[in-house]
């Protein structure tokens, strides 16, 4: 479909051409909902620290009842963007030497062929990744946020440009996976809102609290940031695996009125009674106790460790200018 074209790269001639690929479609979602009588999704949640990605495969049956079947979580973030500034700081310092705020093209061209390819290499790994895993459990349809409006904050030059390059990664992630999955497989994909995938529960849609472990403590802000996330029942569970799950939902709503999601299998919570002391709440301000807490944990492997119902009273904070500190 096109006249190849000769490409003479570090002294080496390659012949390049374009090659035509026809993929069968399988027909509108909707159909295909009827046929199979339910649909089984991949959502993906892409972030910029911690896991790079995180995935969840959701089965929806008829009546709207959504089971999690398989979950997977991506490594790698931390070293890549290491890496990445690293580079960038080497280009800093190249430049601040030649006292020239411009860039030039062929200063560092060496650096800037490294940080390209190594940005090429991890969209490719991680979009081939969540390809295959979509396709081994049997997914239809590749679920991701839509995030379009992300600006970095300022700072330094390399810290700034690492962060843009973050934003930049995931958008190219995005699209390859959408190639793979269609030419390869022919998964469809699409792209929901992010509003509030981050700050409901997805088994319940309440608010949840987002915080960290700090030592021994795990500390809980109504805007805070963290891996983890606290919700009113006292559960405690995986920031990134729940938004995968929101992001799931949220598109299979708009073919099914209520999709619920159901406990099966990796939320089985097993409450056991441990040695550990009880745990109080303080509130920023008074300082005082106001209620305490059982920790109870889990003898099976999962991300979730389950308190008593009580422990969020109505004395407990609830605003954003409170924090919520639990000892373990």
């Amino acid at each position: 479909k096109s006249s190849p074209t000769l490409v003479i790269k570090n002294q080496i001639i390659t012949l390049n051409w374009c090659k035509e690929k026809l993929v069968k479609s399988k027909g509108k979602v909707a159909e295909q909902i009827k046929k199979n009588g339910g649909l089984t999704v991949c959502s993906v949640d892409l972030n910029l620290d911690g896991d790079i990605a995180v995935c969840s495969i959701l089965n929806v049956e008829g009546t709207g009842r959504v089971t999690e079947k398989n979950r997977l979580f991506i490594k790698g973030n931390k070293r890549h963007q290491h890496l990445r500034k690293r580079l960038l700081g080497l280009d800093a310092v190249a430049k601040s030497k030649t006292n020239s705020p411009q860039t030039n093209s062929d200063a560092n061209a060496n650096i800037w062929r490294k940080l390209k390819n190594r940005e090429k290499n991890e969209a490719e790994r991680v979009s081939r990744r969540i390809v295959e895993f979509a396709h081994q459990n049997g997914a239809k349809v590749l679920v991701f946020e839509h995030l379009t409006n992300l600006k970095p904050k300022k700072g330094k030059y390399s810290r700034r440009s690492n962060q843009k390059r973050a934003y930049w990664l995931k958008s190219k992630i995005y699209q390859r996976a959408k190639d793979k999955a269609l030419n390869d497989y022919g998964i469809y994909t699409v792209r929901v809102s992010p509003r509030g995938t981050s700050r409901e529960f997805a088994y319940t849609g309440e608010p949840i609290l987002r915080g960290c472990q700090t030592g021994n403590q795990l500390v809980f802000t109504l805007k805070g940031m963290g891996c983890l996330i606290l919700t009113e029942d006292g559960l405690i569970s995986h920031c990134d695996l729940n938004s995968a799950r929101n992001i799931g939902l949220r598109y299979l709503s708009k073919h099914y009125e209520k999709p619920t999601l159901v406990t099966e299998r990796f939320d089985k919570i097993v409450k056991q009674p441990t040695d550990n002391p009880m745990a109080s709440i303080l509130s920023k301000g008074s300082g005082n106790p106001c209620d305490f807490l059982t920790l109870l944990r889990s003898d099976i492997s999962c991300n979730y460790v389950t308190v008593l119902k009580d422990a969020l009273t109505e004395e407990s904070p609830k605003n954003s200018n409170s924090f919520l500190f639990i000892t373990i």
